[in-house]
């Protein structure tokens, strides 16, 4: 992964696919990530505004960070988090 002290070029804020069952669907986030690297996509940064377990948050950003290969940028929104 790429070392950065500043974070320049395409941003994106990504969002969270989710399965009928209200579950993360991770083949979809993978679409997604393949989706921002084939468009010159430099920088993600992941919110995440679900009340989801630790287990299941940790599961989403292991699912991002093991499919691309870009800066991530983590922030925490507690108000609208179970975890924080």
């Amino acid at each position: 992964m790429k070392s950065h002290n500043k974070f320049e070029g395409i941003i994106v804020p990504h969002i969270t696919p989710f399965t009928k069952k209200g579950e993360i669907d991770f083949e979809a986030l993978r679409v997604c990530a393949r989706f921002w690297i084939e468009n010159g996509v430099d920088v993600v940064v992941t919110p995440y505004y679900f009340k989801v377990s630790n287990r299941e948050l940790t599961a989403h950003y292991k699912a991002v960070l093991e499919a691309v290969d870009l800066p991530i940028i983590l922030y925490s929104v507690p108000s609208s988090q179970a975890t924080h």
